[in-house]
């Protein structure tokens, strides 16, 4: 059996999306809840928006019960970047690769632009 530990040291990338799972919208305030135990976040307003009305207060990605948030710092960092990276090549998709190394990958062409990218995210000119 394998344990955690082995588990994580086997993850090569995770596939992350820029929008939001609740509203398919770009993420503003990018959040997880306490016992979320996944890397992908979801908007904050949109999920206080939408659990006002219905009270159901579940992670839209792992469904455990939230009503405390954590903020997550880099992945906003890695959504500026992304921004940017859309402003400039239309065809950049919402859904990336992050690798153990924190590389970024695209989903076009797993990488090939992944230089011209990585200057774009580290806040080179080109």
């Amino acid at each position: 059996m394998i344990d955690k530990q082995e588990e994580m040291n086997s993850i090569e990338q995770v596939l992350l999306n820029s929008v939001c799972p609740i509203t398919m919208c770009p993420i503003g305030e990018a959040v997880r809840g306490e016992h979320c135990t996944h890397l992908q976040c979801f908007d904050l307003q949109s999920f206080v928006s939408i659990n006002a009305k219905h009270k159901r207060w579940q992670c839209p990605i792992c469904n455990k019960r939230t009503l405390i948030f954590n903020r997550d710092l880099f992945f906003t960092d890695l959504l500026k970047g992304f921004m940017r990276l859309q402003d400039i090549d239309a065809q950049v998709e919402d859904k990336f690769y992050l690798e153990y190394n924190l590389n970024i990958k695209t989903l076009r062409e797993r990488g090939k632009y992944h230089d011209r990218y990585r200057m774009i995210l580290e806040g080179d000119k080109l």
